[in-house]
């Protein structure tokens, strides 16, 4: 992309620059990560079902949907 750019005659800030020569080392570890959080999330929401279940009224609905 940076090579690009360069072609085109653009100029590019020293962050890009740092973030180009990077961009090898995220697609396996943001992609490990990323499953990582995933399912975390559904242990939560399992979790959470769980704490809850059959306390689900309105005011409960409201107090977690928020205004």
């Amino acid at each position: 992309m940076v090579e690009n750019y360069k072609k085109l005659g653009c100029n590019m800030s020293v962050k890009l620059y740092f973030l180009d020569s990077h961009v090898d080392y995220f697609p396996e570890n943001l992609r490990a990560v990323s499953k990582e959080l995933e399912a975390r999330f559904y242990q939560d929401i399992k979790e959470m079902k769980r704490r809850y279940q059959g306390t689900w009224g309105i005011r409960m609905m409201l107090i977690t949907a928020g205004p």
